[in-house]
Order: structure tokens, then sequence, then C-alpha cells
């Protein structure tokens, strides 16, 4: 008997190893004395960081579509397709002649073998962190799909807290076919989303808010400087990244002249793909910076307790990464979100802390008007939220 963990990304983001490394704590607890496999994006990131685990490519694999180009791509969504239809007619049938056609499937590797997996495993647990909706149209129709056809497979489906953003009428049919999963969603946003669409779920907040607990027994006074993590090709444009390099020095000038400025990259590069840009994003800063007579330093960070450990020590934190915006929380430092992406907001609105965050693409005078505000408020409000949401987690976790 397989305990399956799916939908983990690559240990070249912080904050995806992270969550890969709670999800998997918890389920293995949950489900004790089981071989674990975790499918993931990019399995070999991982090497040796869980011995008890198997890292696996998953079914539909992201990490090769993205490498592949022209007729390699077509072909490979061409086998996607056809997974899809086969595993979607065996889906039609009761359980177990379900099980038994798809796995004739993977023997005569007319599936990709990750589906023998789903028939060996009678729970599923989807890594916490992730977001499905529709700026990843693709993405969420390739999950949502596997966790109607794991279902049909007799998998019972967990997800660890994620975010949703449904509002497209096809994508929230799909969301009413995962009925059978038991979502987890870590934001109010993402929970209205699956209401409107008559989807149950359970409302928790982000695993690393468990951090809380681990930063708050290191705490460093007197606190000093700024720590400032970007993201870079994944979400921005050479334009957007130089605009937004110009107004956050301007920024730090205005707001933080005398202090130390530190930048922290939270994703490293994948290989073969523009993802993780972070590091030529904080270089450019630098630069702009250095241009203006401020200097500023980088800092590396291999786990996320490194994060939460340099957070401990810093005043405020100004993030890209929502990851290094929670790492701060944990670690009892102010932070102020550049979202690109709805969860951003949604988690600081959840927090009682809307007032520090604005969209990435902001103007010069937005972003330094949050600074602003950032630099003049009480640092108590950010340490009672990071404790409410360590209490709402860690009770609910308690509880089962």
């Amino acid at each position: 008997m397989t305990l399956l963990i799916t939908e983990a990304y690559s240990a070249s983001n912080i904050g995806d190893l992270e969550l890969v490394r709670r999800s998997i704590e918890i389920a293995q607890k949950k489900y004790p004395n089981r071989a674990s496999v975790c499918l993931a994006v990019d399995p070999a990131s991982f090497g040796d960081m869980f011995p008890d685990v198997q890292f696996v490519t998953p079914i539909f694999s992201r990490l090769k579509y993205l490498k592949s180009k022209g007729v390699a791509k077509l072909g490979l969504a061409a086998s996607w397709a056809l997974t899809i239809m086969s595993l979607s007619v065996t889906g039609l049938l009761p359980v177990s002649a379900a099980k038994a056609c798809a796995a004739k499937l993977v023997a005569a590797k007319f599936v990709d073998p990750a589906v023998g997996f789903y028939l060996e495993s009678p729970n599923v647990v989807a890594v916490g962190g992730g977001y499905l909706g529709d700026q990843y149209v693709k993405h969420t129709v390739l999950t949502m799909w596997t966790w109607w056809w794991a279902g049909r497979v007799g998998c019972a489906v967990e997800t660890m807290p994620l975010s949703v953003e449904i509002e497209k009428p096809a994508l929230r049919n799909l969301a009413k076919a995962t009925r059978h999963v038991t979502w987890r969603v870590r934001d109010q946003s993402s929970a209205d989303a699956l209401a409107k669409g008559g989807v149950p779920h359970v409302l928790l907040p982000d695993l690393a808010f468990l951090n809380v607990a681990s930063a708050a027994a290191q705490p460093r006074e007197p606190r000093a400087g700024v720590m400032v993590a970007l993201v870079g090709s994944d979400y921005l444009s050479s334009e957007e990244s130089r605009a937004l390099s110009a107004s956050l020095a301007k920024t730090l000038i205005d707001n933080y002249l005398d202090a130390p400025v530190t930048l922290l990259s939270m994703h490293r590069p994948v290989a073969g793909t523009h993802v993780g840009g972070d590091q030529a994003a904080s270089d450019g800063l630098i630069d702009v910076l250095a241009r203006s007579g401020k200097t500023a330093s980088k800092v590396n960070a291999e786990v996320y307790d490194d994060v939460c450990s340099l957070c401990a020590g810093s005043d405020a934190v100004i993030s890209a990464r929502m990851h290094a915006g929670i790492a701060a929380l944990c670690g009892g430092a102010k932070v102020a979100l550049l979202a690109y992406e709805e969860k951003h907001f949604a988690l600081m609105r959840d927090l009682g802390l809307s007032g520090f965050v604005v969209d990435i693409r902001a103007s010069a005078e937005e972003i330094n008007q949050m600074v602003s505000r950032l630099k003049e408020a009480d640092r108590s409000i950010f340490i009672a939220a990071a404790k409410t949401y360590y209490t709402k987690v860690s009770d609910a976790l308690l509880n089962g």
C-alpha cells in the first residue's frame, strides 16, 4: 500500500520546498507505515532531502512541456490528450473495473507510469501552496481532471491549503466534479470561489505559518535593516522588472536611507526554462541602488528555516515572494507585499494587513506610500496576526 503525495513543484523554490516538507510530514503522520511516493514537477531537485520518499515525474510533466519546442511540444500535448481520453473512459466504469483497465494501459505503456501509483494508493494528498484558477487554465484543468479520475479509481483525495481563483464557467463546472475531494484553501477569497460552485471546502492557513513557533524561539533585537525578495522573469517582463527596480530604489532611499538593505533570492533558476529569475531581479535592484550611491548586499538561503532566521533579524521585509512575506511574519518583522497574484492580496486582507500590499506593477508613488506606512507601523499588529494564524493551523492539525 502506497501513500501518494502530489502537486509538488521544485526544491529550487524555497517556499515550495517548505510546503513539500510540511505536507509530507503531515501525510506520513496521518497515514503511517506506507511507502511514500511524491509526484513533483522537478523531482531531481529534491535529491536525497527526503530519504524515505520516492520522487517521480507526474502524469502531466509541466517541466517537460516547458522545455519542449515545436513538434516535440505538439506531440507531448497529443499524448496528454490521449491519456485523458483513455483514462476518462476507465473512469466511467465501476472502481474495480476502472483500476483493472487502467493497469492494462500502464502495462502497455499507453499512459505514463505515474498512473500506476494512483492504482496502488488509497489516499492522495496534494501539497499545499499551489494555485488553481483562471490565470493558469491548462494547469488547473489537468490538475482537477486528475483528481476527478483519481476518485473514480477509488482514491480518497485531499489537499493541503492552496489558493483558488475560479471565475470561468468551464472551470467552475470542472470543480463541481471534484466534490469528493477534501479541499483545504488558505484564504477567504479561495473559499468564496469554491462556494460559488457549490464545492465543499475547509479554510486553513498556509502551512508555512507553523514556523511562527520556531522563529519566535530565536528573536533578535535590536532589529536592523530591510530585506527585499523579488521575482524575475516568471512574472515580469524585462521592462517591468527595470521599472520595479527604479521604484524600489527610490522608495528605499526615501524611507531607509541609512538602513542596510539585503536582497534575498527565494527561487533558483530551473535549467532549460525561464523559471526562477529572482537572482537577476536582485542584481538589477542592487545596480540601480549603486548608481544612486546606496549599497546593498545579497544573502543566500537553502531552506525555509534560514529565511525565517534572516527575517527575525530584520526590521522590515518587502517581498514579491509570498512565502518570504510569511517568513517575515513568522520572524516578527514588519512586512509589505508586492502582489503578482490574488493570493498576496487575499493573505493580507485576511490578516487585517491590507494596507501593506500593492500590485507589483503599481506606480512608484503607490509603492513609496505603502513602504512609508510600513516604516511607521507598529510591529505588534504583524506579530499578533502571525500568532493568530499559527494557532489556527496548529490547532486544526492537532485535531486531525
